[in-house]
């Protein structure tokens, strides 16, 4: 993996939000997936470790998102139930007054009305950006467990390319590394038109 990539994973960054991600958590499993891509990036059990790591991750992410959801979902029902005792009592005090305190109580029914207005809208807007939220994090570990997948494919073609064949010796020196091995070749390349063809 390039260096520019490990550096950009290494500062990676988050937007804070109430209900989101540690982010300390969050910068110390970079550091960490950073360190392990520097270092070459290991075996298969490496491979499987982070995966498990990764899933971890996504399932506290699953947790967080339905906390955040059924938070939503309290915060409306707390505001529609506040908004129906505050008309009830708004009601309740209209009935009790007469002429004067009719003109009070259709003012304090309208207050009582717009403010349930508001707390219903406050709360759907506290839904929207929770949602908008979960939408994020759903997307960051859909794009997370691709490039684990596709980090894991490159891992594994690479050991794959380095690890001798059946039957060879696994201590022997390729001879394209071997510098005798290519002088020989050298030398020993059949000359055309006179001149010596270099392999």
């Amino acid at each position: 993996m390039e260096q520019d990539s490990i550096e950009r994973i290494r500062s990676a960054t988050f937007s804070i939000s109430r209900k989101g991600y540690d982010k300390r958590e969050v910068e110390r499993f970079l550091g960490k997936l950073a360190d392990w891509l520097e270092a070459g990036g290991g075996d298969q059990t490496r491979s499987d470790l982070v995966k498990r790591e990764v899933e971890r991750v996504g399932e506290k992410t699953a947790r967080i998102l339905s906390e955040a959801e059924a938070s939503a979902e309290q915060t409306r029902a707390e505001a529609v139930e506040e908004a129906a005792e505050t008309l009830e009592r708004a009601r309740a005090q209209a009935a009790e007054t007469r002429e004067s305190a009719e003109e009070h109580a259709r003012h304090t029914v309208d207050e009582a009305e717009a403010k349930a207005r508001r707390i219903v809208d406050e709360g759907a807007k506290r839904r929207g950006e929770i949602e908008t939220v979960i939408s994020d994090l759903v997307r960051r570990r859909d794009a997370l467990l691709a490039d684990i997948d596709q980090l894991t494919l490159e891992l594994r073609a690479a050991v794959s390319a380095h690890t001798p064949r059946p039957g060879s010796d696994p201590f022997a020196t390729p001879t394209e590394l071997d510098p005798a091995e290519r002088s020989g070749r050298a030398q020993s390349a059949p000359e055309r038109g006179g001149k010596q063809v270099k392999a």
